[in-house]
């Protein structure tokens, strides 16, 4: 009989996404219950059975429907929701979202800051309006850009390299695509249904120059975003949807060109892989 592991903390409701907000001392959940729940390390040692005690420490209960992400840079989170809207938050003053974004039309799945160090510019991923990019320091239209996909395909998962101002974007056809937020009106390459089934989770390397992409076929494929725009097929073996994708450093100095993936999915795994 396998032992049992208490949770680290015990939450009413499903978990869509987690993210630190200051390293190693907070965090912000987006939850099916409509919240953001911010929660905090207790104790600096383990409670025996390897987990470190959470605190929660306050709800964000702006959104009306599920929380579908959220991200964090600084001081500042950014969540979105199955309600339409994108919010970003101010850790200092969390009694009220600072800027509100609001697509109208459907599910927002997936935001992001465009930027490492503004929370002013955010991007988002929707069900019926393609890629957004808002600017809240716009006093009238704060939507940009809209960057419309192949036929008007849903948008599922976006990553953002803030240092060449790279947006990789997943649809629900199996398409990868990317822009490039300075020049948006065409797409700089797209790997037409790359995929046999949605793209639920889109991750840049630390160089951003590859994109991981991890879809409901099961499968993740590595993308060369140079010039080169190769996609070559992880073994993973994946046995369902895989819905979470993490670039991990190299563990030691012998292999710094070494490039490892972390993969889950709703098989119940967790995968590392070797590049």
């Amino acid at each position: 009989m396998e032992p049992e592991i208490a949770p680290a903390y015990a939450l009413p409701c499903g978990v869509s996404e987690v993210t630190w907000v200051t390293p190693n001392k907070t965090l912000a959940v987006a939850a099916d219950d409509s919240n953001v729940h911010i929660l905090s390390l207790g104790s600096a040692e383990d409670d025996g059975n390897g987990l470190l005690e959470l605190n929660l420490e306050t709800v964000l209960s702006d959104h009306s429907n599920i929380v579908t992400s959220v991200s964090s840079i600084r001081s500042h989170v950014v969540s979105s929701s199955f309600d339409g809207n994108a919010k970003v938050w101010a850790t200092k003053d969390l009694e009220a979202p600072m800027t509100t974004f609001n697509v109208s039309d459907g599910i927002v799945w997936e935001a992001k800051f465009m930027e490492s160090g503004n929370e002013k510019i955010v991007t988002s991923a929707s069900q019926n309006c393609g890629l957004q990019i808002w600017d809240s320091r716009q006093s009238v239209d704060r939507c940009c850009s809209i960057l419309q996909v192949e036929n008007d395909i849903a948008c599922l998962s976006i990553d953002v390299f803030s240092e060449t101002k790279l947006i990789a974007c997943g649809t629900e056809n199996g398409s990868l695509v990317s822009f490039d937020s300075r020049n948006p009106s065409e797409p700089i390459f797209m790997k037409h249904k790359l995929h046999s089934g949605p793209i639920h989770t889109v991750r840049f390397n630390s160089l951003g120059t590859k994109v991981a992409s991890g879809a409901d076929d099961t499968k993740i494929f590595i993308t060369d975003v140079t010039d080169q725009q190769e996609s070559k097929m992880v073994e993973s073996e994946h046995k369902d949807y895989v819905r979470g994708l993490s670039w991990k450093p190299s563990p030691s100095q012998a292999e710094t060109k070494a490039e490892y993936i972390l993969s889950g999915s709703w098989d119940k795994t967790l995968k590392i892989h070797k590049l």
